[in-house]
């Protein structure tokens, strides 16, 4: 026999797969079938529960009765099927708990050329399993997070530096124009006023007529000595 479920996700009516499944498959092989119809990978964990009408679970099926696990590769699906609109609920994932209302539509023959499960319909397109997640790139505030510029410095603390250096530089040049003017001003005095003067002020130094007798000889305090002695010897001869 063959058995005709149509598999709806929770949130998303207008989504669904219908699934022939042979009588004497498994739950893990309707689980196997329901996944790759809406591309699902198989990696994590599920359950399946018995439910009635109002879709309230029911029986655990990968557990026993004394809440031991079981398989679901050895629960076999004619096994628990009890009315013709048998539901069952489907939960994917426990971390995120993707869940399907699994219900019977139809019992028919099997065809011996078609392999089973084969999903016969499918209606929408499936929600993506995982969600991509968008990481935002860091803004840069000059507060929180400057700039670097030249040296490791915001750039407006450089701009700030080099003005008070062109600041200081431009003082510099004040002080050297003025230092310049007074050694231009002192040169200007010196030529207007000669150095007549300055021998005017120090006879001592250069000697004037006075001090120089006919013959060429100096009197001054240091040759007074000297020329004294030559004259006295040049008497004697």
């Amino acid at each position: 026999m063959i058995y005709k479920f149509r598999i709806h996700f929770e949130d998303y009516d207008d989504v669904y797969r219908d699934i022939e499944i042979n009588s004497q498959q498994s739950f893990e092989d309707l689980k196997l079938a329901i996944l790759k119809s809406i591309n699902f990978d198989t990696i994590h964990e599920c359950i399946f529960f018995m439910s009635d009408d109002s879709w309230r679970k029911g029986r655990d099926l990968t557990k026993k009765k004394d809440g031991t696990p079981f398989e679901l590769s050895k629960r076999i699906i004619c096994d628990f099927v009890e009315e013709p609109h048998q539901r069952f609920l489907f939960i994917y994932d426990l971390n995120v708990q993707w869940s399907f209302f699994v219900e019977l539509l139809k019992i028919s023959k099997s065809d011996p050329n078609v392999v089973y499960p084969l999903v016969v319909k499918s209606f929408g397109a499936a929600p993506k399993q995982y969600k991509p997640v968008y990481i935002a790139s860091p803004s840069f505030d000059d507060e929180d997070s400057p700039k670097k510029g030249k040296r490791g410095r915001k750039p407006g603390s450089v701009k700030e530096i080099e003005k008070d250096t062109i600041d200081d530089e431009e003082i510099d040049d004040d002080s050297d124009v003025e230092i310049e003017e007074d050694i231009s001003y002192i040169e200007e005095s010196d030529i207007d006023d000669g150095f007549e003067s300055k021998d005017d002020d120090d006879p001592d130094e250069t000697g004037g007529e006075d001090d120089i007798d006919e013959y060429g000889n100096g009197y001054d305090d240091e040759n007074e000595m000297y020329n004294n002695r030559y004259d006295n010897s040049a008497d004697d001869y």
